[in-house]
């Protein structure tokens, strides 16, 4: 049976790359570890999240989506309604990007900040310059803060409690994890759990394998706690700003909202409600990678993966002009 949330989030629909026969497929159960699919060629099928390498996320027209929803329930009138919840989803506002190409984000980017990557604006308000330290210094300066004190030298020869302070001051200094998204929360773990956490972080930015499961592992292990004591969920904006300002060039920080919007831009999908997972990264890693295509085929010069957070973030935080 089709298992179908009542949200009115965009529905995800994906191919598999090695498979092209089975034609798109919809995601009919997004469960932790898996996914349920309908194939419109190939039928249901059951893919685990972690193992899932094939699955690319693509974008599908209203209709496409009703029709296979259609397809995928079959005569069953219970299903049949699941099948309009998500032809309704998929036409709904939230569905919506807020620009229709990278083209027309560019200009509102640039009425932010004349010149672009380039710009004074840009690079006194947003990116910082080399050699400025601390506040001044915005994200260029964390990424040097990142670089130096969270290195693999550094965890061989500091004590965890300077390690910890060093990622403290990473999450404070960067900019991107606001104390609503994990900063305080992480500000303020018990002594008892920091060697968890500097282990853990450790592993994070220096271990063997794919950094995606060493992220999802990073924040399953993470032990916040909301001010009266009750368990905190991990924010994508506090699990990927460790990566994202030691290695730029291949890692990004998640604002997830701002990035399932910008999925629609660049003609893909992304799930913006979902919690912080190997499968998710990949996904909306995938998206800042076109974003950045379609921004240098459009004759922009972004250096690394944090301008391409920068412009998805002030893009769509602010209000449109």
């Amino acid at each position: 049976m089709l298992n179908v949330s009542k949200s009115t989030k965009a529905p995800l629909v994906m191919k598999h790359e090695s498979q092209p026969d089975w034609g798109l497929g919809l995601v009919t159960n997004d469960l932790p570890q898996h996914w349920e699919i309908f194939f419109e060629h190939g039928g249901p099928r059951k893919f685990v999240k972690s193992l899932a390498r094939c699955l690319v996320a693509v974008p599908a027209a209203p209709a496409d989506v009703a029709a296979l929803a259609a397809k995928a329930a079959g005569r069953n009138a219970a299903t049949l309604s699941a099948a309009k919840r998500l032809a309704k989803a998929a036409a709904s506002p939230r569905a919506k990007a807020r620009f229709e190409n990278v083209k027309e984000q560019i200009a509102a980017f640039e009425r932010l900040f004349p010149g672009g990557f380039e710009g004074d604006a840009y690079i006194d308000d947003e990116r910082g310059r080399a050699g400025v330290q601390g506040k001044n210094g915005r994200k260029q300066a964390a990424i040097a803060l990142a670089q130096s004190e969270l290195s693999a030298e550094r965890f061989e020869s500091e004590s965890e409690e300077t390690l910890f302070n060093s990622a403290k001051k990473l999450v404070q200094g960067a900019g991107t994890v606001q104390p609503a998204e994990g900063a305080t929360a992480f500000r303020d773990l018990e002594s008892t759990d920091r060697a968890g956490t500097v282990a853990a972080l450790k592993q994070l930015l220096h271990g063997e394998g794919d950094y995606d499961e060493r992220l999802e592992a990073f924040a399953r292990g993470l032990r916040l706690q909301t001010k009266d004591g009750k368990s905190k969920p991990v924010t994508w904006p506090l699990a990927t700003v460790f990566g994202a300002f030691f290695n730029p060039q291949e890692h990004i920080c998640i604002k997830a909202a701002p990035f399932a919007s910008q999925a629609l831009t660049v003609g893909l999908s992304a799930d913006g409600a979902q919690v912080v997972t190997a499968s998710g990264y990949r996904r909306f890693l995938q998206v800042a990678r076109k974003t950045r295509e379609d921004l240098e085929t459009a004759g922009q010069r972004p250096r690394d993966l944090l301008d391409i957070y920068s412009l998805i973030w002030c893009t769509h935080h602010e209000k449109p002009a």
